[in-house]
């Protein structure tokens, strides 16, 4: 019985010591250095700009949104709305502006005033969104522009919110 235990257990680390898979030899490989951010992504860190901050823009501009377009929604049974990806009008804003778009998306699907559809040749209305910094690198202001269309084409109404980093503070956004 030992010995049926023992070249069980032999057998077991000889399979994991082995360096081949499939033909392939497979190396060891050490990182010396430890991992560091690029520099645009440090600068933003030290800035103290995250994702959060496009979420906070894009709530208060979707929630402004469903306030004013309130008679379009609910004089229709269904209204269905497209939604874009939220586009760049600037090139000097940090990554992250993805979480406002998730941000619209989410409080219009959970609001259940417009019904949210994947295709714009099934919408009755286009929402677009524009992320921009309307400040300066060095005291940014992050602006959330979304922008209502019929199927025309033809503008409804848009609405901007900004957010700005609060003066003699620690450097946070709010």
């Amino acid at each position: 019985m030992k010995k049926f235990w023992l070249s069980g257990i032999v057998l077991a680390l000889a399979a994991c010591s082995q360096q081949k898979i499939e033909g392939i030899e497979l190396r060891d490989i050490y990182i010396n250095e430890p991992y560091t951010a690029p520099q645009n992504s440090r600068i933003e860190i030290e800035r103290g700009i995250t994702p959060q901050v496009y979420a906070i823009a894009a709530s208060r501009a979707t929630n402004k949104m469903l306030d004013d377009t309130a008679d379009i929604y609910e004089n229709n049974g269904n209204t269905f709305l497209f939604i874009s990806d939220a586009k760049r009008d600037s090139d000097d804003i940090p990554d992250g502006f993805y979480k406002a778009n998730q941000v619209t998306r989410g409080i219009i699907e959970n609001s259940r005033t417009y019904k949210v559809v994947n295709n714009l040749n099934d919408a009755d209305y286009f929402l677009e969104a524009r992320v921009a910094n309307v400040g300066t690198l060095e005291t940014p202001v992050i602006s959330y522009r979304i922008i209502l269309f019929d199927k025309n084409n033809t503008k409804v109404k848009e609405w901007t919110e900004t957010v700005r980093r609060l003066r003699n503070d620690d450097g946070s956004w709010w």
